[in-house]
């Protein structure tokens, strides 16, 4: 029976975290192409909205090529949600722009622009995330004294991952086993 782990990550923990992640650069580019791309800077707030995810109240840069020509744009508010989401034994955080204002930039641009980095951020789930399984999978190899067990192992396995108004809570099971020679 494997030992089942529960970690809660609330609001200090998150912001925390988050501050030590950015400024984050997502690559919204082609795979190999850095012509595209978002730099998200320091979340000036950070909340937990139940069943949903992670918002992140910040301001971001914004680098985008369009017929040969590079343009900067800044987002001087920008307001951003991370939806966890497990697949396999990977927490990603797909990114979706809730809001956004372009310094500079007309309203109805705002808009589009914000459609389409949207568009390109779906395209790219796992941009942000931690392969969990990875991490945790473990193989110790055991002293030869205690033959007939030749090593301990660990695996993450049946993860899942849930919001509420106070914190992120991620639950797995950590299957252990003895591995005889």
């Amino acid at each position: 029976m494997p030992v089942r782990i529960s970690a809660a990550l609330d609001q200090t923990t998150m912001t925390d975290l988050l501050a030590g992640l950015m400024p984050l650069t997502v690559n919204l580019g082609e795979e190999g192409r850095a012509d595209r791309a978002m730099r998200i800077e320091l979340p000036d707030r950070v909340e937990f909205v139940s069943g949903q995810g992670i918002r992140i109240h910040t301001g971001a840069q914004l680098k985008w090529t369009v017929g040969g020509a590079n343009l900067s744009f800044t987002i001087s508010s920008v307001t951003i949600l991370l939806r966890p989401l497990i697949v396999a034994s990977r927490i990603n955080f797909p990114i979706v722009i809730e809001e956004a204002d372009l310094k500079n930039v007309p309203s109805i641009l705002d808009r589009s622009v914000v459609a389409k980095v949207n568009e390109r951020l779906a395209a790219k789930p796992d941009a942000v995330g931690w392969s969990f399984g990875e991490t945790l999978a473990l193989r110790l190899e055991m002293p030869k004294s205690m033959a007939p067990v030749a090593a301990f192992e660990m695996e993450a396995a049946n993860a899942a991952v849930d919001v509420d108004a106070t914190q992120m809570t991620l639950k797995m099971d950590l299957p252990m086993s003895f591995v005889h020679a």
